[in-house]
């Protein structure tokens, strides 16, 4: 239900940063165009060019390096998440055995899980920026966005991201309180060296599907 809170830092800072990304860059090309016609004329000044592009670059690297590599993490995740939300919800639906082809086929989906990240979360970003509050509501507000893409394979990201949107209303201070409910699980199965997620990540997937459905039966009941 999460993304991590120090991709939104990144994100604010970046935003805050983009002047000087500007001025970084704009100081590299006038570096560049300055010293090239010197820098032929002896091995010296093409050193002194080289290390100059080369700490110009590594300022920028630097300064967003983290937000995009960020960026990446949370795009795998999200195509994770749609083909394991692909498998526990067809789980929540039968009492049978379901195969490890149902987590497989939910790989299929992949674009529309990395759309849907994008678009979700450029929304979450443009609401962190007033005051960090609306965006973290946001969090909750289109948490459903990944179960609503698995189960409705004909859904467009844009509009999973709405329809989470809806089902959620009234509902986000519960999705906390459950998400919350399970953080002295997640202490005991540190103490277990990770064997406790064996167990754990099992009944927490199911128990956010199975409150997702409630929602979603909930939001149509009403309309």
């Amino acid at each position: 239900l999460f993304f991590s809170p120090d991709f939104f830092a990144s994100f604010v800072s970046s935003i805050f940063d983009i002047p000087q990304l500007i001025r970084i860059y704009s100081e590299t090309f006038r570096i560049t165009a300055e010293t090239y016609s010197q820098a032929l004329q002896t091995t010296e000044s093409l050193q002194d060019l080289y290390y100059e592009l080369y700490n110009r670059l590594n300022e920028i690297r630097n300064t967003y390096g983290s937000f995009f590599e960020q960026l990446l993490r949370g795009a795998i995740d999200a195509i994770l998440i749609v083909a394991a939300m692909n498998f526990f919800i067809k789980m929540s639906k039968t009492p049978e055995k379901i195969s490890l082809s149902a987590f497989l086929e939910g790989f299929a989906d992949w674009w529309r899980a990395l759309l849907a990240f994008l678009w979700k979360y450029l929304w979450i970003h443009i609401w962190m920026l007033l005051f960090i509050i609306p965006g973290i509501v946001k969090i909750f507000a289109y948490s459903q966005t990944e179960y609503l893409l698995a189960e409705y394979k004909n859904l467009s990201p844009t509009k999973a991201v709405k329809i989470s949107n809806i089902i959620t209303r009234g509902y986000k201070w519960e999705i906390f309180v459950m998400a919350l409910s399970f953080l002295g699980w997640e202490i005991l199965c540190a103490f277990s060296f990770g064997i406790g997620y064996i167990f754990l990540l099992p009944y927490r997937k199911m128990t956010y599907i199975n409150a997702y459905h409630a929602m979603l039966k909930d939001a149509v009941e009403c309309g």
